[in-house]
Parts: structure tokens; C-alpha cells; sequence
């Protein structure tokens, strides 16, 4: 990734911001919206390099990070200082699955990452091609009404 990244600095339309937790480089037309703001509390936040490609629909190429370790793809386009909101979920009855929407629950984010060291051990799951899908009990995220 050196010769990568020494190759795109020799470009006339590149920028590069530093951050305490990854280096943003930027290259196109729209490099210096891409790079506008970083926020120090939340680098992945609403204003990102990450928030600012989706927006644009552009792409992301992401050195040095190995799969699901990878900060900016594992809390990419996350706000931690805001609520999460569940707003539906799958329910199961008669063996029959259904989309069921819930009145607004706030889940905390300590509850979230709960629920997702449950999914690390938890062995009943579906595999979807490369992907799987967890069927968690309501009660493993202990929700309270908003």
C-alpha cells in the first residue's frame, strides 16, 4: 500500500487529512468536500470522508484495515453519541416469518455491542451467500420505551 499511496500523492487533485485514528486521502473533483471536516469525537460521523462518499455515491478504498477489525467499515456512517432507534423487527409465528414494526425503542449502544458479542457466540444462524442471519430473542436487547 506505500507504492499505492506514494503513486496517488504525485497526483495534482489529491488531498490528504490526517487524523489521530486514520488518514484520509481524497483525489477528484470533489476531494475537498470529501475531506471538509473530520470531527475529533466521532471521525465516521454525519459530516466524514465516509458520510461524504455515500452522499456522493462514490467509492471508498480502505488500506491496511483486515475485515471485520476494520474501524472505519465496523463503526462507518455510526454516531455513537446518538440514540438507536429499533424500529421493526422479524417475528415468528406458526412458522411463519413477518416484518413486525415496533413503537419507537431506545437501545442503548452498550446494548447494541451486546447484542453483537451475543451473535460472535451464538451458532443458530442462516447463511445468506457470504453472509449470515442471527435470530436474536427480543429480550437480548432488553429495550425500554423511548
Amino acid at each position: 500500500s506505500d507504492v499505492l499511496r506514494s503513486t496517488m500523492l504525485l497526483r495534482d487533485d489529491v488531498l490528504i487529512k490526517r487524523h489521530p485514528l486514520y488518514n484520509v486521502m481524497a483525489i477528484g473533483k470533489y476531494a475537498r468536500f470529501v475531506t471538509r471536516k473530520i470531527p475529533l469525537n466521532f471521525p465516521n460521523g454525519p459530516h466524514s470522508p465516509m458520510q461524504s462518499s455515500a452522499d456522493l455515491k462514490g467509492h471508498v478504498l480502505v488500506l491496511n484495515e483486515v475485515g471485520q477489525n476494520s474501524y472505519p467499515l465496523r463503526y462507518g456512517l455510526v454516531d455513537d453519541l446518538s440514540p438507536v432507534y429499533v424500529s421493526g423487527g422479524v417475528s415468528i409465528e406458526h412458522g411463519v416469518a413477518y416484518w413486525q414494526k415496533f413503537l419507537d425503542h431506545k437501545v442503548s449502544h452498550q446494548q447494541l455491542h451486546d447484542v453483537f458479542d451475543e451473535m460472535q457466540v451464538q451458532t443458530d444462524y442462516v447463511e445468506l451467500g457470504e453472509n449470515k442471519l442471527w435470530l436474536l430473542p427480543i429480550e437480548k436487547l432488553s429495550v425500554s420505551q423511548a
